[in-house]
This record gives C-alpha cells, structure tokens and sequence, in this order.
C-alpha cells in the first residue's frame, strides 16, 4: 500500500527558502509537478483515455503493518496506540496504469524491502488530481459529441485550450506624479503612481525624505501602511529578554528607508497615495516632502532606483 512519503530521519535535498540556513526550508516532497515552459522540456498531452484510465483504478482501505510502522508510518507512539484507517490505492496497480504517478521511496535506501523485493512505492495523490481533470474534460467532450449526435442544440462551446503558455511581462516605466506640487498646511497632495503592465495588487514601496517631518503629514488610507519616526526615536533603547541593551529601531537608517515610508497598491493600471497636511499653526516656512520608489527589487517588475517626486508644504 502506498501514501504520500511520510518519512522519519531520512536526508532530503532541501531548498532554502531564506537563502541560508536561518528560515524554512522546502523540500522535493514539498513540490507538486507543475509542466512550464521555463522549467520543463519535452512537454506532451497524456497518451490514452484518461476515463479509461481511472475507471481501472480502486480504492482500498487499509492499516499500516508493522514494516509501514518501522518506516515512520502510523507509528503506534505518533498515533496514540490506535492506528487510523486510511483510504488510498494500491501503488503497484496504479504503476501499471499511469507509472508517472507513482515513485519509488529511495530515501529508504536500496533493497529496504528485502533483496530482490523490489522498491516501495508511494503515490503522487497531487498529480493524482491532473488525471482526474483530464478524464472530467474528456467526459465533457464525449456529453457535447452525444448533444450533436442527439440534436440537442446549442452545444455549449468553451474557449481553446491554449497552444502555449505565455508568462505576463513584468510592469516597467514607472511614472511618479504629485498634485498639487504646493499647497498649504491644513490641505492634501495626492501621489500617482502609474506603470505599463502594472496587475492589479502590485505593491511598491516608497520612502519620504526633505525638510518636512514626521509631525507634519499623515494618511488616512491603512493600506499605504504609512510609517514615521522622529530623530529623536533613533536613539531610544529598550532592555531585551537577554538583559542587552537594543535601539529600539534596530539598524534603522534614514538614507535607506526615509523618516517615512509606505507602498503603493496598484489597480487598474495605476496607484494613488493621499498625504494629510497638518495644520499645527506654527511659522516653520516652506517644507518640502520628496517621496522616492523604492527599488530595484524583482518582486516589484524591477522598479528603478531614483524615480522622485517632491511637494512643498506652506505654512496656512
């Protein structure tokens, strides 16, 4: 009987999802098979009827034996002491069907099931679900083909599936516009953000530097995240749990991340951010407010480093 690998002790060939060994790792296991053009070659539709296919397969219920126990399956002490019953097909029987579904536990090591015994198997219930798919499409054409032959009309018609796959090309000329470019304490300015190819939900950061300070803009919209910190905080500490003394910011650098940033949510092929000018009735002069993107970063369809735009608040 076979199942998803479930293996206890074994050594995987993890990919770090961190890029280093301090976050979580993603193992092959972790993977589904997904056929792409960047990542695959010799990409072909499935040979053979997929209903045929799975009408010849059954479904068993089953415990796992002592040996399954031994390999970290169901073990009586993970399990409480009553092994559940488990629902699956025989790996072997699937194997002769549709081999690509199935797949040998070499992490077990050879001859783990005795000399000569061959593998153990376990089945790929994930890719499982593609045949299914396909025996689902193929009955949906045998049902129009019988609509035809019966004059039920109008058969339903459905898009063509798709010659090749065509990946979306990354947002690029990013435009950063303000208006107004000056306007008095007690008033707004609204940052627009536009972009070729930009999908909707694209997040991109900005930083907010210039004479202006944290005192004097907010934002009532709680998805530009608006964050701004005092000079003054930059020095402040904080006792850890380790009885160290931190900055309460940590390595928080002005330059970098600005006395203020946030991001921009694209929709429908531009972004828009509304600053709050307060107005504190203090004589403080002409301020400037100079947001800049934040990039380059890939996740963002590589936004460019400098794009600015600056405003300048009056006083009221």
């Amino acid at each position: 009987m076979a199942t998803n690998p479930n293996p206890v002790g074994g050594q995987f060939r993890g990919f770090s999802l961190t890029g280093d060994d301090t976050g979580g790792w993603a193992f092959p296991t972790d993977i589904g098979p997904a056929a792409q053009w960047r990542l695959s070659s010799s990409i072909s539709e499935p040979t053979g009827s997929a209903v045929d296919k799975v009408k010849a397969l059954q479904a068993y219920y089953f415990y796992y034996n002592e040996a399954g126990n031994i390999q970290g399956f169901d073990r009586p002490e993970d399990v409480g002491g009553q092994a559940p019953r488990r629902v699956g097909l025989i790996a072997q029987e699937l194997q002769a069907v549709e081999p690509s579904l199935v797949r040998p536990m070499t992490w077990l090591g050879e001859d783990a099931a005795g000399e000569g015994q061959g593998d153990y198997y376990w089945v790929d219930y994930d890719a499982l679900y593609v045949l299914c798919l396909d025996a689902i499409n193929e009955l949906n054409a045998r049902a129009e083909a019988a609509k035809v032959t019966l004059g039920i009309t109008p058969a339903e018609t459905y898009p063509a599936r798709a010659a090749t796959t065509t990946i979306a090309p990354k947002a690029s000329n990013f435009q950063l516009s303000v208006t107004p470019t000056t306007g008095p304490e007690g008033s707004q300015s609204v940052w627009t953000l536009t972009a070729d190819n930009a999908a909707d939900g694209l997040m991109v950061g900005f930083k907010l530097m210039g004479s202006c300070n944290h005192k004097d803009i907010t934002c009532a919209d709680e998805a530009v995240k608006l964050f701004t910190i005092a000079e003054v905080e930059f020095e402040q500490t904080e006792v850890g749990n380790d009885g160290e003394t931190y900055h309460k910011f940590g390595e928080y650098s002005v330059p970098d991340m600005g006395w203020g940033n946030g991001t921009f949510t694209f929709s429908g092929g531009q972004a828009q951010v509304t600053l709050d000018y307060v107005l504190d009735n203090e004589a403080e002069g002409p301020e400037t407010i100079e947001m800049t993107l934040v990039g380059p970063t890939s996740d963002n369809g590589d936004v460019p480093a400098g794009i600015t735009a600056t405003a300048t608040v009056t006083d009221a």
